[in-house]
């Protein structure tokens, strides 16, 4: 902890020093998993585009699995044009307070802030970071991710060390990163400038460590950074925990350990027997694949006309005198091909590969892709849970504070709490929409669809669908009041139209009758009309 008897004096170095070995464990296994999938991903104690000596697997499937899987879960958990989350309110509370008629106007409105959150997610490039994450996640198990004002950014596992509880919630974590002093603070610059001349230097160093010592306790999340065993002035940060910009993410959770195991990890074996088979075969073709003329040093054809002879040309010799060297290993490596091609089906379904997944035929039905899709989403639904906990939620949390602060949505009560809808606990929109219509079409079928509209509140059902879909509805629905008024006028219309026919045979009645008053009877004798 910071030293508390010299405010300017910081103890991280030390401490991030003292739980490094901790770690140690799984910086191996992140390092194994990635030389089987994506090597410039992550390196032991080294940066790879540093100096770093990347050795390429002989095998892509891990990689092209580790790519696929990271863009899905990326549509998964953040997907674009469409809110991820829904702000829930106690409509017990609101029911108390007298607003249970608003229920589905306040839902309005807070369908429309999530649109606004999810606008804001899809500007702010974070879908980019997050495949990132995800790739790390997947290959090493553990990535700290950071979402700051001007945008979000990744540190590795060589780069933080962790302190969970035994809920597993992080409650001390330090980065350490090296920086060029010329991009940092003057205060940093002085502190640097200081050590150095302590340290009887003439010059500084290209980089230097700077440590950021994060802490969560008491609801509260504060951090600082250090330079040379001291407190950088101006870094000091405190925002209530909701609001922390620091998540330190893990795939895998096992309950003790301070740090996560990554999905290539369970599969690991697979991986591992996929390459070595691979690079057998593979040496295998390549010395299959060599030519080499054998000739009878005892026999009558000479290795240098064998050697020299042009295609087509005529040489004196013996056929039998001449052979060609075989690796007679042909039902050996079937069997290295097979064992391959079922590690290659096992390890596609593992990473959702459909193309992989789905039978060989020249028809595969809708019914089938939608199925396989599912059974592969189900397979990830306790991942997806752990992201939803760790991601997910506090990523809404933190991108719904920063547009607070910058006053882009209001405050919203303590009774709204952000849920998330995706993944293994999608409990959201789309369940509630298929609640609202299975009840609308059995209700349908009880009383009859003409007659539905007595039984539900057919404008309550639209809004209600309309915010289970996320969908806007401002200037889309036409108002009751409208619509009643348009429903009179059609009825006003249609009931003078069929009332018109018989109104003018009563007036062209009435007319031959006063016609026939003003026409005096024929007298005896005299014609009418002489």
């Amino acid at each position: 902890m910071t030293d508390t008897t010299n405010p300017g004096v910081g103890s991280a170095a030390g401490r991030y020093a003292e739980l490094t070995p901790d770690r140690e464990h799984f910086i191996r296994r992140g390092d194994k998993a990635a030389k089987l999938t994506l090597p410039m991903l992550f390196m032991q104690g080294k940066n790879p585009t540093q100096g770093g000596d990347i050795k390429d697997p002989n095998q892509s499937l891990g990689a092209r699995g580790v790519n696929t899987l990271a863009s899905k879960m990326a549509m998964s958990l953040l997907p674009t044009n469409t809110p991820f989350f829904k702000l829930n309110i106690n409509t017990l509370k609101l029911k108390s307070e007298g607003n249970g008629k608003q229920e589905t106007e306040i839902k309005k409105g807070l369908a429309v802030i999530e649109r606004g959150v999810v606008r804001a997610v899809e500007n702010s490039g974070d879908l980019t970071t997050t495949v990132e994450a995800l790739k790390h996640l997947a290959v090493v198990g553990n990535v700290a991710y950071f979402i700051g004002e001007k945008g979000s950014r990744l540190y590795d596992l060589n780069k933080y060390v962790v302190v969970r509880d035994a809920d597993g919630r992080v409650r001390e974590a330090i980065i350490c990163e090296d920086m060029s002093p010329a991009s940092m603070s003057k205060e940093a610059q002085r502190l640097i400038t200081m050590a150095a001349t302590a340290a009887g230097k003439d010059t500084i160093e290209r980089t230097v460590k700077v440590y950021t010592y994060v802490t969560v306790s008491d609801g509260r999340a504060k951090w600082h950074q250090e330079v040379e065993g001291h407190i950088v002035a101006g870094t000091k940060s405190d925002v209530p925990e909701e609001a922390n910009p620091w998540m330190f993410l893990r795939f895998v959770r096992v309950d003790g350990e301070n740090y996560g195991r990554s999905y290539v990890e369970l599969y690991m074996g697979d991986l591992d027997s996929l390459e070595v088979l691979t690079t057998a075969v593979r040496d295998a073709a390549i010395a299959g694949s060599k030519v080499v003329w054998l000739v009878n040093p005892h026999g009558v054809t000479k290795a240098s006309v064998i050697a020299k002879a042009e295609n087509n040309s005529v040489k004196p010799g013996v056929a039998t005198d001449v052979t060609v060297l075989r690796m007679d290993k042909a039902s050996d490596l079937r069997v290295a091909e097979n064992m391959i091609r079922s590690i290659e089906s096992r390890l596609a379904l593992a990473f959702m590969l459909n193309s992989e997944v789905m039978r060989d035929a020249e028809r595969v039905t809708a019914e089938e892709v939608r199925f396989v899709a599912q059974e592969l989403d189900d397979s990830l639904g306790g991942i997806y849970s752990i992201l939803s906990k760790d991601f997910q939620l506090p990523y809404v949390k933190r991108r719904m504070h920063l547009m607070r602060k910058a006053g882009e949505i209001p405050k919203l009560p303590d009774t709204v709490e952000p849920a998330i809808v995706t993944g293994f606990a999608a409990l959201g929109r789309g369940h509630d929409r298929e609640k609202l219509m299975r009840y609308a079409m059995a209700l349908a079928e009880i009383v009859g669809k003409e007659s539905l509209g007595k039984y539900i509140n057919l404008d309550e059902l639209t809004s209600r669908l309309a915010v289970a879909d996320g969908i806007e509805t401002e200037n889309l629905l036409i108002d009751p009041e409208e619509r009643k008024a348009q429903e009179k006028a059609a009825q006003d219309t249609a009931m003078q139209q069929q009332l018109a026919p018989e109104m003018l045979k009563q007036l062209g009645g009435a007319a031959k009758g006063q016609m026939a008053g003003m026409i005096p009877p024929p007298q005896e004798g005299i014609p009418n009309g002489a």
